[in-house]
């Protein structure tokens, strides 16, 4: 498992990448349609690209505080339980095909992931 800086960093390029080339986009018209494609509200996106603009790559950094043992604990367990899910950049249905169990986990009740056109309201559980 990473250390607390290690998961802001990765976080921030998670960012980075959801932001996609709407970073060389001053005036923020093409966040509407990156927020349709990658599921992230338009609000979020536009808060990411204007303190991208503004202060560059370590504005994306979130600003999680210090976390607990037990938290650490939990996190570290949640993320075994996801397995390659965990690093994932999307969700197919590939994963459903075994009976509706993704890998190591319990039955999946998530539906309609990456059907296409589906946004992240139509995704459900």
């Amino acid at each position: 498992m990473m250390n607390l800086a290690e998961l802001k960093a990765s976080e921030a390029r998670r960012r980075l990448k959801l932001l996609g080339m709407t970073i060389e986009d001053t005036s923020g018209a093409e966040l509407h349609t990156r927020s349709r494609q990658v599921g992230i509200p338009v609000a979020v996106l536009g808060q990411w690209h204007a303190s991208y603009l503004h202060r560059g790559f370590d504005a994306l950094l979130p600003s999680w505080s210090d976390i607990s043992e037990p938290v650490w604990a939990l996190i570290e367990q949640r993320y075994t339980a996801l397995g390659d899910l965990a690093e994932a950049e999307t969700l197919s249905l590939s994963c459903w095909g075994n009976g509706g169990t993704c890998a190591s986990l319990a039955p999946c009740k998530i539906k309609n992931v990456t059907r296409p056109g589906n946004t992240l309201r139509d995704t459900t559980r």
